[in-house]
């Protein structure tokens, strides 16, 4: 097992490829979660969101039930989200929508938090998985047969835990970990900006901006307007003087630190109008400056400009430990395989014709699951013994020769 306080060998490195749409569809998409989690060595988890691996998250997903605050902005630059576990789907009162509740309060010590922390604290970068239920990218729903489809690589620059209330009234509050994502910059402009863009143009303009919790962004001069507008309008705090107006106002361009006076920790100023301790043990946690309880208007916060766009400064490791792209129809076919019964499970494969990725369903072939894919569907592997299953050698041939 690797020491917690080892540094991470990055000798082996590279510069990420910058992927882009192949036919016009997405570059690494799946039909299904078997498929996914079959052909992605980063992402082999059939349950969970985040995958860890060597004691680090190598894969996040992005799919259903947001919680508060989950943002998708500048472009998908920036990409806020949660990750601890302890949720269940329930259905409040008077509510026809199920929502994402947390049963118990997240902590440091579980493995998502922990492995992503230290992906924080080492700069390590996840590879960033959507699903067509992520409110953040809509477009997706547009493609058939991508039921998930890869982003890319994004670095984990801030995480901080939240105060969140549960049930009415708001008489249980509990912890869920946030965490910030920011796009690699070296892998280029992200593959869904032409669709991001299309979105919008086909939206009405009243409703340019109604995206819900997860909003995409619009150009630099409508972000103002669009940047994380969550579950109501920003909330306003009594009583404010001229001294905290400067606070907000800096606040709202630039990372501004502050020292809570009672555990005496620093915590950045991340929210509109108002700066809270965000240390869980502190008896101040997620507490206005002007108020002596818990934050009653935390449904209704949202971020500060700053944070919610690309920040070169925090940009601190330009390469990638994994390639995005698995291992390849193409370079496996004439490949010798033996299956054996030790052997890894994961047997899927990425078609670089077309990007789908699929399962390995017979014994002696390897096949595209894209009917409409024009690479020749099957690829003749040696498997060892007599293949009970599958096409025929002969059948095999005539489909060779006809495509």
């Amino acid at each position: 097992m690797e020491d917690e306080n080892e540094t991470m060998d990055k000798s082996e490195w590279f510069f990420p490829h910058n992927l882009k749409k192949i036919e016009g569809r997405p570059p690494i998409y799946s039909q299904n979660r078997q498929e996914l989690c079959e052909a992605l060595p980063y992402f082999r988890s059939y349950q969970s969101g985040c995958y860890v691996s060597d004691q680090r998250a190598t894969g996040y997903l992005l799919d259903g039930f947001p919680a508060p605050r989950d943002v998708f902005e500048d472009s998908g630059r920036v990409v806020i989200s949660h990750a601890g576990g302890g949720s269940i789907i329930s259905r409040l009162e008077g509510s026809k929508a199920p929502k994402l509740t947390l049963a118990r309060s997240q902590d440091r010590e579980s493995a998502p938090v922990r492995e992503l922390l230290k992906c924080k604290h080492e700069c390590v970068p996840v590879a960033l998985i959507a699903g067509v239920k992520y409110a953040g990218m809509p477009w997706i729903r547009k493609y058939d047969s991508v039921r998930y489809a890869v982003l890319g690589h994004y670095l984990v620059t801030h995480s901080w835990p939240e105060l969140e209330s549960i049930g009415e009234p708001s008489n249980v509050r509990r912890f869920r970990f946030k965490f910030r994502f920011q796009w690699v910059s070296s892998q280029g402009d992200p593959w869904w900006l032409s669709d991001l863009e299309e979105y919008f143009k086909s939206m009405k303009p009243q409703s340019a901006n109604a995206c819900g919790r997860l909003s995409p962004s619009l150009s630099d001069d409508k972000r103002h307007q669009a940047t994380s507008k969550m579950d109501g309008e920003p909330n306003s705090i009594n009583r404010i003087d001229s001294s905290d107006r400067d606070m907000m106002e800096l606040s709202d361009e630039e990372p501004v630190t502050y020292q809570c006076n009672a555990c005496g920790r620093h915590s950045l100023n991340i929210y509109k109008d108002c700066w809270m301790c965000l240390n869980e043990t502190c008896i101040h946690f997620f507490r206005t400056n002007e108020s002596n309880g818990p934050s009653q208007t935390e449904e209704k916060m949202h971020y500060v400009w700053w944070f919610l766009k690309h920040q070169q400064s925090f940009e601190t490791e330009t390469r990638v430990p994994f390639s995005l792209t698995p291992k390849t129809l193409q370079k496996l076919r004439g490949t010798q395989l033996e299956f054996e019964a030790n052997q890894e499970p994961k047997t899927g494969f990425y078609c670089s014709s077309c990007g789908r990725l699929s399962i390995r369903i017979y014994w002696g072939s390897l096949v595209c699951s894209n009917e409409e894919c024009q690479v020749g569907p099957f690829v003749v592997i040696g498997c060892g013994i007599k293949c009970a299953h599958g096409p025929s050698l002969s059948t095999l041939a005539n489909l060779e020769r006809n495509t």
